[in-house]
């Protein structure tokens, strides 16, 4: 069990955030795939504004992980 302050984390950037702060930390602590694959689908598959704020949360919930 790893304790991460997704809520937050997720609060400074908007309240849909959670999820996407979540597994961001989960991708990077487990090395499931790497996070720029991530980015690279959130960039081609979400509308622009709906983009931005899940790279912005996949950024803040990396860096929650050492």
């Amino acid at each position: 069990v790893l304790r991460i302050p997704a809520t937050g984390t997720a609060r400074k950037i908007g309240k849909t955030a959670i999820g996407m702060v979540a597994l961001a930390a989960m991708l990077k602590r487990t090395e499931l795939f790497p996070l720029e694959a991530m980015e690279s689908a959130i960039s081609r598959f979400q509308k622009p504004d709906i983009a931005r704020l899940n790279r912005q949360a996949l950024a803040a919930g990396s860096g929650l992980i050492d």
